[in-house]
Formats: structure tokens, C-alpha cells, sequence
């Protein structure tokens, strides 16, 4: 008996490695840029214990030489940021521009009715970046408390990282891994080579998140974000966009519905040159 009603309940809740992750919300923000800081649109999510994930894309022109990188985020819900990853990409995009491209994440134990997120940039030279980009989307479905601390893969800790800073591409980052059975793996991706970033590869699965930008400065800002949900574990697993741009970097990683160990160490940041990892 007990035996069918634990069948019974695993056909009705369904189990955690059948559970699929989804987008939750989400909220953007593009402009020209005469202060170090820009709040997004305001974000609500439909349910409790989601994950907030936010990408941002900044470029500096050229005459600066130097790119800055996040300070800080915060938002009017009081939630506790962590920055997973960072890359730059210097001399790339239009008017070969100075890249800071980075995603961030939050916990958020209730749900969110309109919260507005600011992201801050250091100023390197006193100089403030020419165009940015963010995106803020909220993922639901997790299972447990584990992912509360650490929501993402334990097999990417350190994502998968590309770039293409001479010549117009797809973007695309290979060689993706997952020891979970259940996740969403996301590619995102920034670049000041156009103001629009490419379209997700619906013909491989993946599902546009939210994409934005601006070309209201000297350069370009764009990011783009893409998702797909996998039931069993990844190997080399390749993830493109669509379509074709300059001067652009991406990360692609994965969020595991149970969670995992906090990871040791810091936020893998890497510096990106040329064409390649």
C-alpha cells in the first residue's frame, strides 16, 4: 500500500528529476549613459522562491582604454546579489569598444510586485560607460532549500565562456556540461557591435528569455538571454544563437532544480581576445 501511494504521489507532484525549470518574469533596461547606474523596468514574479538572474552588457569608447566592471546591484525588494560570472572584451564591437559583460543572481524568498533593479558600474578614469544593456528574469520550479545558496550546476561552476571580437558571427559557446539530470542550461550574451542582439536558435530548441538595446550613444550596448530545459545530464553540449554580430562575448551555464554545494572560490571572471575562449 504504501508502496502504490508513493507511485501514485510521484505521478501526481511529479519528481525532481522530472521537475523543469521556467521564466518567472522579467524586466530590461538600454540607454545612453551620463551616470554610472541604470534601474531596469520593474519585475514581478507569479511565484514565491524564484531565482533572479540579471545580465548586463556596458561598453566604454575607445579613447577611455579601459573598461569598468559592476560595483554593486541592489533593488527596491532588499534582495542579496551574487555575481556568478563575469568577461571582458576589449577593442570589439562598434568603434572597437571596451566590453564588461557579467550575470548576477538573487535569491528572492517571496514574490516580487514591481521590483526595480539598479546596476552600478565602477567609472575607470572618472569616465562614465558610453551605452549599457540589462536584463532581470526570474526562474521558478526548484525543489528543496539547497539552491536558496547556490541554485547553479556544480558542473559549471566555472561556465563555458566565447567571444568574437574581430569578425561578424553567431554567438556561440561549446563544450557545455551538467551533472544534474534536471536543468535549464541559458546562454546570454552581450556586444556593442549593433544595438539589436541576435534571436534565440528556435531551430535547436532554445527559447528566447528577453533581449534588448541601444545605439543612442558614440557605440552600440546589446545582450541577449536564451534558455532550454534538459531532463538528463549534458555533454559538450553546444549553445548558439541564431544569427550573426560583431564584437560580441557569452556565457553559457545551468541552473539545477535541487540546487547544489556552495562552490569554493570566487566568481570565474575572464578576460576574452580575439576570436575564441
Amino acid at each position: 500500500m504504501r508502496f502504490i501511494s508513493l507511485i501514485f504521489a510521484l505521478l501526481l507532484f511529479g519528481s525532481p528529476a522530472n521537475a523543469a525549470l521556467s521564466i518567472d518574469g522579467t524586466a530590461t533596461a538600454a540607454a545612453h549613459q551620463t551616470s554610472p547606474s541604470i534601474s531596469t523596468s520593474a519585475i514581478a514574479t507569479v511565484n514565491a522562491g524564484d531565482i533572479i538572474v540579471v545580465v548586463a552588457h556596458a561598453e566604454w569608447v575607445n579613447a577611455v582604454g579601459a573598461h569598468g566592471t559592476i560595483s554593486g546591484i541592489s533593488d527596491t525588494s532588499g534582495l542579496s546579489w551574487q555575481k556568478r560570472n563575469s568577461a571582458s572584451l576589449d577593442n570589439a564591437g562598434f568603434g572597437s569598444a571596451y566590453n564588461d559583460f557579467e550575470v548576477w543572481w538573487a535569491y528572492s524568498s517571496g514574490t516580487l510586485a514591481a521590483d526595480v533593479i539598479t546596476v552600478t558600474w565602477t567609472q575607470p578614469g572618472g569616465n562614465n560607460p558610453d551605452d549599457v544593456t540589462v536584463l532581470a528574469f526570474g526562474v521558478t520550479g526548484f525543489t528543496g532549500t539547497s539552491y536558496h545558496t547556490n541554485p547553479w550546476d556544480t558542473a559549471t561552476w566555472n561556465p563555458a565562456f566565447g567571444a568574437n571580437s574581430a569578425t561578424s558571427s553567431d554567438p556561440t559557446v561549446t563544450s557545455v556540461s551538467t551533472s544534474n539530470a534536471a536543468t535549464m542550461v541559458i546562454g546570454a550574451g552581450g556586444s556593442a557591435g549593433s544595438s539589436t542582439f541576435p534571436v534565440a536558435d528556435t531551430g535547436s530548441g532554445w527559447t528566447s528569455i528577453a533581449s534588448a538595446g541601444t545605439g543612442s550613444g558614440t557605440n552600440n550596448s546589446a545582450a541577449g538571454a536564451q534558455f532550454q530545459n534538459f531532463a538528463s545530464t549534458q555533454s559538450s553540449l553546444t549553445v548558439p544563437f541564431a544569427t550573426s554580430i560583431n564584437g560580441w562575448a557569452m556565457t553559457a551555464d545551468a541552473l539545477s532544480v535541487t540546487g547544489g554545494p556552495i562552490p569554493s572560490g570566487s566568481a570565474p571572471t575572464r578576460t576574452l581576445l580575439g576570436v575564441g575562449q
